[in-house]
């Protein structure tokens, strides 16, 4: 397939896209135009519905339907409105980061370090297992005043929370149902300590894993009943039962534990907080591409057999599609690199703007941008590859390769038979769109 551009049709803003098939009719193939109103070019056995007018007429409503319903322009994704406040910055002569106009990659210090804490957050959780299995350990052991009602009503109780951990549907119940084994661990506690004296126990120390529990996986609110119930732990016996288990010199204990709880808890929570707020960052700049702020090679490489195996599932077609700045190396070596820097942020923006939010567009290396369409037939596929041809910014052109999922090749085989098209689109002289066999 072959669709080219005048060079009149370069320097003015393209024609609105038809609204209705009453549009439509006027512009079919049959009177020599295309829908978007330049000559009509064959498409061999991809030509538009073959050579019968009226399916021609229902194949481009199709497609005019579907480009109503592209992303709004007045609102473009997150990723876009920051570029325009980049770039108010650069005009104001705000100083803005520079990046060169290379192929970014993905952000290897940024990935390193997510593997670091990914690495770290599997040995503090088989630290935390290893206290827990001790704690377990310790209900047997035999304590120094002998009260075998006690000890064994925590071992039992133990054993109950050990197998509701793993017998319990927790993700069907409400999340916080979720707390229920680390608070009824303080009852184990208040029992352990009881079955050794009381305040002579040393089993009060335990007291810290179901707090550190509750600041890892629980929520604010759920470590707050943790600190009270703790707190009731130490007092409620002195008050109830007292001497000589439990004297008045407990007290000091009860108020050590009631200051060192809270900020134990809280501030292994706040750590929490921000060890996954920053993964959470670094996740965003691993599949975010530096400069034009779209999705990177990564997250393409992610995404397309993510897609494809939806597509396999549900039966619907898929497309992709691979754009090519044309003479970028000319461009860039003539004006500078920050002008080319800018020409691919102005590409992103114009072609984000173009698709529908489902949709991805990613940076695929250097003046390289690749276009995913999920649920998108062919034909559909060519009237979005013109409109973002057609949106390219200033005088420049681009070249598109277009290749529509077969059903059974893999996400390898369709970007090779895309890129295959985006090389013929160049060898038939740039500043077009081809179909790929």
């Amino acid at each position: 397939m072959a669709m080219r551009k005048s060079g009149t049709a370069a320097m003015r803003a393209p024609e609105p896209w038809p609204r209705n098939s009453r549009d439509t009719a006027t512009k079919t193939p049959g009177n020599g135009t295309t829908p978007w109103g330049r000559p009509f070019v064959g498409f061999g056995p991809f030509e538009f519905g073959g050579a019968d007018p009226p399916t021609r007429e229902r194949e481009y409503s199709s497609a005019v339907r579907r480009s109503s319903q592209l992303a709004p322009v007045h609102e473009p994704p997150a990723a876009i409105r920051g570029l325009r406040i980049d770039q108010e910055r650069k005009a104001s002569g705000t100083p803005v980061r520079n990046f060169k106009h290379r192929d970014h990659g993905p952000d290897k210090k940024g990935w390193k370090l997510l593997s670091l804490l990914r690495a770290l957050a599997s040995s503090v959780a088989l630290a935390r297992s290893c206290v827990a299995c001790l704690a377990f350990v310790l209900v047997l052991l035999p304590p120094a005043e002998e009260n075998s009602s006690a000890l064994l009503s925590a071992a039992l109780l133990c054993v109950l929370i050990a197998a509701s951990a793993f017998l319990v549907p927790w993700e069907k119940l409400p999340a916080g149902a979720q707390a229920l084994g680390p608070l009824a661990y303080f009852v184990v506690i208040a029992l352990l300590r009881e079955a050794e004296g009381g305040s002579v126990s040393g089993y009060g120390a335990l007291i810290l894993l179901p707090i550190c529990w509750l600041a890892l996986y629980g929520t604010r609110g759920q470590l707050s009943v943790a600190l009270v119930v703790m707190v009731v732990m130490f007092v409620v016996p002195i008050i109830l039962l007292g001497e000589p288990h439990y004297p008045s010199s407990e007290w000091r204990r009860a108020l050590m534990w009631a200051g060192v709880g809270p900020v134990v808890g809280l501030t292994v929570q706040r750590l929490v907080s921000q060890r996954r707020e920053l993964i959470g960052k670094l996740r965003e700049v691993a599949r975010a591409d530096g400069l034009t702020g779209v999705a990177n090679r990564r997250a393409w490489d992610e995404e397309l057999p993510r897609e494809l195996s939806r597509a396999r599932r549900s039966g619907k077609p898929m497309s992709v599609a691979l754009l090519d700045l044309d003479h970028f190396k000319a461009f860039n070596d003539s004006r500078g690199h920050q002008a080319g820097d800018q020409l691919l942020m102005d590409a992103a923006i114009g072609w984000g703007k173009q698709i529908k939010d489902a949709d991805l567009i990613a940076r695929y290396g250097g003046e390289e941008f690749a276009v995913l369409l999920p649920n998108c037939p062919v034909i559909e596929a060519c009237g979005i590859a013109e409109r973002l041809r057609e949106v390219t910014p200033g005088e420049e052109t681009c070249s598109v390769g277009i290749a529509c999922w077969d059903g059974s090749e893999s996400s390898e085989a369709l970007i090779a038979r895309a890129d295959h098209a985006l090389y013929e689109a160049k060898g038939k002289g740039r500043d077009r769109a081809v179909l790929a066999a």
